[in-house]
């Protein structure tokens, strides 16, 4: 089983950096990785989900339920089947605010894949693909929530 967990502040506030993150169809626009998402049903708190990731040059396909908890976590899982590549698959973005404009999140993933080859590759692999999926969110939080105010005020402080 590889767990890997990824903490970082955000300039935001918790609710618009959640709704940017619980967009779970916009994946594949810019999370590295995602190959396609196709929301199968949404009911209350509960999205549906069937998703087309890449690693370690092989297309998974896998149904997965989100459960969301506006402000504060987003909880993705996919269990055990027969289609399913995963014995085991969880990915919970957890949500901190430390102040009205910063946001703590912390996305941790926990993965059992039923191919013992595939496991002992993905160890390597899920460390780097998590921190760039995090890197993607803070591109992606720039493009649509513009520059945190305390980055902007760093880039025009002269004594930098």
């Amino acid at each position: 089983m590889i767990h890997h967990s990824v903490t970082r502040d955000f300039g935001y506030p918790a609710g618009p950096l959640f709704a940017l993150i619980a967009d779970i169809g916009s994946y594949p626009d810019y999370m590295p990785g995602w190959r396609s998402v196709r929301i199968l049903a949404r009911t209350g708190e509960r999205i549906d989900v069937e998703q087309a990731i890449g690693i370690l040059g092989l297309e998974l396909v896998f149904h997965s339920v989100a459960e969301v908890a506006a402000p504060l976590r987003l909880a993705i899982r996919a269990s055990d089947g027969p289609s399913q590549p995963f014995r085991q698959f969880a990915l919970d973005w957890i949500f901190t605010e430390l102040a009205p404009d910063r946001t703590q999140v912390r996305a941790a993933i926990t993965i059992e894949f039923r191919s013992s080859v595939l496991e002992h590759a993905a160890a390597l692999a899920v460390p780097v693909v998590v921190e760039r999926v995090v890197d993607a969110v803070e591109r992606r939080a720039a493009a649509r929530l513009g520059v945190p105010a305390a980055t902007a005020a760093q880039d025009n402080d002269p004594t930098r």
